[in-house]
């Protein structure tokens, strides 16, 4: 039977990014997104300073 499997370099990075990449990735991501409504959204902005 043939072989299917992906080799690793046909794969993007993220597919076979390890669990402390992935939880990196998120977190940025989290702050990012955080900080764009903090600096966008008059909601956020008087939502979080309390916080």
């Amino acid at each position: 039977m043939k072989n299917l499997s992906p080799k690793p370099g046909d794969l993007e990075a993220i597919k076979t990014a390890s669990l402390d990449e992935i939880q990196a990735l998120q977190l940025e991501r989290m702050r990012w997104s955080l900080s764009h409504a903090y600096n966008n959204v008059a909601h956020y902005k008087t939502s979080f300073d309390p916080a």
